[in-house]
C-alpha cells in the first residue's frame, strides 16, 4: 500500500501483517480482528467504521493514529511500542482494552462508549473524555490532572486514589466522585 491511500472494505481478520509499515492510510470498514500486528508500523493513518476485535500488537508503532467509529475490542496498549504510541479515538466503543500505566497526556476520547476498560496507573494528564459514557472502568492511581470529564457520564472516579485535581467536570454525573464516600444526594 503506497503513502496516502484509502483502503476500504478489506478483510485482515486473522491475517499475518507482522512487520508491514502503513503511512498515512486511510481505512475505511476494514476488519483487523485478531490480525498479527506485531512490530508493524501505522503512523498517521486512519481508522474509519473498522473492527479492531482482539489483535496481536506486540511492539506495534502507533504514532498520529485516529480511530473514528471503530469497534476495539481486548485491546492492550500496553503491548505497544511505548516510543510511538499517539492516538485519538472519536465515536469509537472501546471494551475490555487496557491502558494500565501508560503515559498518555492529552489523550483524546470523544463521544466514545468506554466499558469494562482499565485505565490503572496511567498519565491522563489533560486528557479529554467530552462526551464519552463509561462502564464498569477501572481508574486506579492515576493521573487525571487537568483532564476534561464534562458531558462524560456514568464514570466511577475514587478521589481518594487518583490525581483529580483541576480536573474539570459537569452535572449531574460529578455527583459521582461522592460515591466512595457513602454520601447520599438528594434533590
Amino acid at each position: 500500500m503506497t503513502s496516502g491511500s484509502k483502503v476500504a472494505n478489506e478483510d485482515f481478520s486473522g491475517q499475518d501483517l507482522t512487520g508491514k509499515v502503513f503511512e498515512a492510510i486511510t481505512f475505511t470498514a476494514c476488519d483487523f480482528s485478531r490480525a498479527d500486528l506485531s512490530r508493524a508500523s501505522f503512523e498517521s493513518c486512519v481508522f474509519e467504521d473498522c473492527n479492531l476485535s482482539g489483535p496481536i500488537v506486540a511492539k506495534t508503532k502507533l504514532f498520529d493514529a485516529v480511530f473514528v467509529r471503530c469497534k476495539l475490542l481486548a485491546v492492550n496498549f500496553l503491548h505497544f511500542d511505548q516510543f510511538a504510541l499517539s492516538f485519538r479515538f472519536e465515536a469509537c466503543v472501546l471494551r475490555v482494552c487496557v491502558f494500565a500505566n501508560l503515559k498518555l497526556r492529552r489523550l483524546k476520547v470523544l463521544g466514545c462508549q468506554i466499558v469494562e476498560c482499565d485505565f490503572k496507573e496511567v498519565d491522563l494528564t489533560e486528557a479529554n473524555f467530552d462526551g464519552s459514557v463509561f462502564r464498569d472502568t477501572l481508574f486506579h492511581q492515576a493521573n487525571l490532572e487537568k483532564a476534561d470529564f464534562r458531558n462524560a457520564q456514568s464514570y466511577s472516579i475514587d478521589p481518594r486514589t487518583n490525581n483529580v485535581n483541576k480536573a474539570r467536570f459537569s452535572q449531574p454525573d460529578v455527583l459521582g466522585l461522592l460515591a466512595p464516600f457513602g454520601i447520599l444526594v438528594e434533590d
